[in-house]
């Protein structure tokens, strides 16, 4: 099973990444998106430690303050998903030849 690395420069562009990527299908196989068990608990920090912040920023409002936290994480993830189909669809004749060539190569 092939298998990559990626470095981020945010925690949130990490969580993005996440959300947006994790299951996306690609050439008919779902993407796997797993960070290591040390990112994942720093990841879990990190939200714990911004959903406080957002809290006493917004505690004034008589708002649910998980589900607007939550929503302002992910504002833009509709617009990222949408953007990233259209590129896998300006690009996805590059991805047939490929995956076929793969295919009858590997599977004689």
């Amino acid at each position: 099973m092939p298998f990559g690395y990626c470095e981020f420069e945010t925690v949130e562009g990490v969580l993005r990444c996440i959300r947006v990527l994790n299951g996306l299908k690609i050439v008919d196989k779902d993407l796997q998106i797993k960070p290591p068990e040390k990112t994942e608990m720093f990841i879990k920090e990190w939200k714990e430690l911004k959903k406080r912040e957002w809290e006493l920023t917004h505690k004034e409002e008589e708002i649910n303050e998980k589900k607007e936290f939550d929503f302002f994480l992910e504002r833009d993830d509709v617009d990222v998903i949408q953007r990233i189909n259209n590129l896998l669809k300006t690009v996805s004749f590059l991805f047939v030849p490929f995956f076929f060539f793969n295919l009858i190569c590997f599977s004689v």
